[in-house]
């Protein structure tokens, strides 16, 4: 076990307590916001220096340290903190990846997937679906898998809400009418396990992630509070620039 005495909050902590204390702070939030994107891109460049892929890049796993100088909580001196390589992977050489659990190359017959599938993009979940099919012999997870995932822990900060939550949330309880019932139609009543990841996977599938983690707020709250920050997040998700590109923008 890994006890970290100093840092007891995480990224998924510190949005709730955003969302539940300081709301309609939008400066404020801007600029944690920035100052999240901007530790956390360094820290993804500082592990492709190492040659290390995180594989579980997730809101819970993003620590935060909020103390001051004198040990007092503040939100005016954050700074990020990535944890928890439990499921990293250790890139050898160009063609052939270790995981650090010792179980060897991570084809298609040999996948490691401790990772949490709300964070994966799309050609994992495509991966993981069809492995018993592929001849692709190629590691599924990548510095660009770890990138695509920071990017949703960005969007979660701006929505409030992890990954397709609201989403689920609208499911489960059949409040979507109209055309967004069309647009997002799904098995309603969800009542297995199996069935709402396989509702989960539908919907990364769909490769929209912006609107799929947007849909349930004002459209006006976004384009004049976020619509910078969401063009870079759309960057990242949709347009899939590289890290080093990322690093332009810091």
């Amino acid at each position: 076990a890994l006890i970290l005495p100093k840092l007891n909050l995480n990224l998924q902590q510190l949005i709730k307590f955003l969302k539940q204390n300081n709301s309609n702070d939008i400066i404020m939030k801007k600029t944690i916001w920035k100052k999240l994107f901007n530790g956390m891109i360094i820290a993804l460049h500082y592990l492709k220096l190492k040659k290390v892929i995180h594989g579980d890049i997730k809101t819970a796993n993003i620590m935060v340290s909020a103390l001051n100088g004198e040990g007092i909580f503040s939100l005016d001196d954050l700074t990020f903190y990535l944890c928890d390589f439990t499921s990293s992977i250790i890139d050898i050489s160009s063609d052939i990846k270790y995981t650090c659990s010792g179980s060897g190359p991570m084809t298609q017959n040999n996948i490691n997937l401790d990772t949490t599938l709300e964070y994966c993009p799309p050609e994992v979940i495509e991966r993981i679906t069809n492995s018993n099919n592929s001849t692709n012999n190629e590691p599924i997870f990548s510095h660009m898998t770890d990138l695509y995932s920071l990017g949703l822990c960005l969007l979660s900060f701006i929505s409030e809400n992890e990954p397709y939550t609201e989403l689920k949330n609208f499911k489960f309880h059949n409040n979507m009418t109209g055309s967004s019932a069309s647009s997002y139609s799904a098995s309603n009543g969800i009542t297995s396990s199996v069935q709402h990841t396989q509702w989960l996977i539908n919907s990364i599938l769909r490769n929209d992630p912006i609107t799929l983690n947007t849909f349930n707020g004002d459209e006006n709250y976004y384009r004049e509070n976020w619509s910078e920050e969401l063009s870079l997040v759309s960057k990242i998700l949709v347009n899939r620039i590289s890290l080093e590109e990322c690093i332009s923008y810091i």
